[in-house]
């Protein structure tokens, strides 16, 4: 039992270190960001995350377009489509097994194995956006600076890059 606790509080505190961070995702999750170019100045920006309020996927995912605004050369951009949506990631995590026993005098022996795994889900909050970047500001409305939007957003989650 004591391990099954143990090992419940280090999945709890993975998925914090995991799951509240801006960060690609490269991990067996697929928790961080993800990014798909969709023609010259069209990308489509993934963000999931454990355990954090979709606000923060919201968040990450605008963090993350307005990083590759700025990485491609461009100053603006815009959002065509935003959609939130929440994902499920079934889970087993193999128990370790141990057997005690005894040996008596005559040579019988007695012995019981335990084995004991976990198994779970886990549910995460998704922020799918598609965004134009666009050199120069113009009349379009919902045009946003990727700068400031990346300067207040990474202050305000704590990012530094």
């Amino acid at each position: 039992m004591t391990k099954i606790i143990l090992l419940t509080l280090v999945l709890i505190l993975a998925g914090c270190a995991t799951g509240r961070s801006y960060h690609n995702s490269d991990n067996m999750w697929k928790l961080g960001y993800s990014d798909t170019q969709l023609n010259e100045r069209v990308y489509r920006v993934s963000y999931a995350g454990y355990s954090i309020p979709q606000s923060e996927c919201d968040d990450f995912a605008i963090m993350r377009a307005s990083e590759i605004t700025k990485e491609k050369g461009y100053k603006y951009f815009r959002i065509l489509t935003a959609k939130e949506s929440s994902h499920s990631q079934s889970f087993y995590i193999p128990g370790s097994t141990y057997t005690t026993g005894t040996v008596d005098s005559y040579g019988n022996i007695s012995a019981t194995s335990y084995s004991s795994g976990l198994m779970g889900t886990a549910n995460y909050p998704v922020s799918t956006i598609t965004i134009e970047m666009i050199k120069e500001k113009n009349d379009a409305s919902g045009t946003l600076d990727a700068e400031i939007i990346w300067g207040s957003l990474a202050k305000k989650h704590g990012v530094g890059k």
